[in-house]
């Protein structure tokens, strides 16, 4: 069986409360959780004590969108998250939470860590505001009497402490060699190949980076075109100015 990819564990634990269903149809994306949650690290603060990694509400606006997708789709299934980090709570967690583990091309998404709840303080103490998770499912129409075959991409924005930072973060320097860069694009992408959640083949996955944004896209499923990455990868960037 293939690997979860770690990106699944960090798309994120409000996803398993807040995944919605909108079909006449059965989905299996409606029958399994989409993420894990943090354990040490997250969760929404109590008594006033501050945590690396607080949830909040669902975000409205953003995200990528079943309808942006597959306009003609007759199946929405979706799921939304944020979080936000407070870096001295994070860096408070210490080593070796806090310590980028080396590079490891051959793991999971961010390459860097070894859990969620690492990841989370990794970001909490490299310039991490907020974190933004969907999942969205869905397909083109078919003609009466076609087998429907819904595809899926999930989604991971990283808000980032003032400009021009993204570049220089350790994700990023992990991209550089984990992954190959994309030419043609107004904007900086690494794209790389991941372990399917749902088949038995490889699928792929980006890495795009603006100037304080870092978002991550797995597209899942079988029946991806190279048009159709490009154009979902484009319209996660363009609607990610506004997270």
């Amino acid at each position: 069986m293939l690997k979860d990819t770690l990106a699944r564990g960090l798309l994120v634990a409000g996803l398993l409360t807040g995944l919605t269903a909108c079909t006449s149809d059965s989905d299996p994306i409606a029958d399994k959780p989409t993420a894990a949650s943090s354990a040490s690290t997250g969760g929404s603060a109590a008594g006033g004590k501050a945590t690396c990694r607080t949830d909040l509400d669902e975000p409205k606006t953003g995200l990528l969108t079943v309808e942006q997708i597959w306009p003609t789709t007759t199946s929405i299934v979706n799921g939304y998250a944020a979080a936000s980090y407070d870096a001295a709570a994070c860096a408070a967690l210490g080593p070796p939470l806090t310590t980028p583990q080396p590079v490891d091309c051959t793991g999971s998404f961010p390459w860097i860590s070894a859990k969620p709840e690492q990841s989370d303080a990794i970001f909490g103490t490299t310039g991490v505001e907020r974190s933004y998770t969907a999942t969205v499912r869905g397909s083109d129409a078919k003609p009466a009497g076609q087998v429907v075959t819904p595809l899926e991409v999930r989604e991971l924005a990283l808000t980032l402490e003032g400009n021009n930072q993204a570049a220089k973060h350790p994700v990023v320097q992990a991209a550089a060699q984990c992954a190959k860069p994309v030419r043609g694009l107004p904007f900086t992408a690494y794209r790389t190949e991941i372990d399917s959640q749902d088949i038995n083949t490889p699928i792929t996955a980006f890495l795009a980076v603006t100037s304080d944004k870092l978002i991550w896209l797995e597209f899942d499923e079988q029946g991806w075109t190279e048009s159709a990455y490009t154009r979902v990868l484009e319209l996660a960037v363009a609607d990610a100015a506004k997270l």
